[in-house]
């Protein structure tokens, strides 16, 4: 039977992934979509083609062998890093650009299963707070907005 901070953790994974899925299925209906649409889905692309998600990936790797002691430390890096990008350069474009590099950090079965195996240690609930994102003007994930 499953821990209960393993459930948590599976559920925070099932919101995180839902939330991605929801941004990238937004894209591809707006590239359908007229001109307009296709084009603020280029443009979003090509902000997402620079987003700097090089300390993001680095965070992925020390998690990887990462002692359990140190899981609520390397949870809140990686979160707050994470909405640091969505903050900065919009969530649908962080979306893409970390799945890009989630998939290049990431690029074995094997490295993903231990990806997972390091996140089934981390807690249900991490301490973030907005002094990650102090000084940031948000970026809007949209063009008409």
């Amino acid at each position: 039977m499953p821990s209960v901070r393993r459930t948590r953790s599976a559920l925070v994974a099932i919101i995180l992934v839902a939330s991605a899925c929801v941004a990238v299925r937004g894209v591809s209906a707006h590239q359908q979509g007229d001109p307009d649409h296709r084009r603020e889905a280029r443009v979003i692309e090509s902000i997402a083609a620079h987003i700097p998600t090089d300390s993001l990936a680095r965070l992925y790797t020390v998690a990887l062998d990462a002692p359990e002691e140190q899981s609520r430390t390397i949870a809140d890096a990686v979160s707050c890093q994470t909405i640091r990008l969505e903050w900065q350069f919009g969530n649908i474009a962080a979306r893409q650009a970390i799945g890009r590099m989630e998939d290049s950090v990431l690029a074995t079965p094997a490295l993903r299963q231990r990806w997972s195996e390091a996140r089934d240690r981390w807690p249900a609930v991490s301490g973030i707070h907005f002094d990650c994102v102090r000084g940031l003007v948000p970026a809007a994930d949209s063009l008409s907005e």
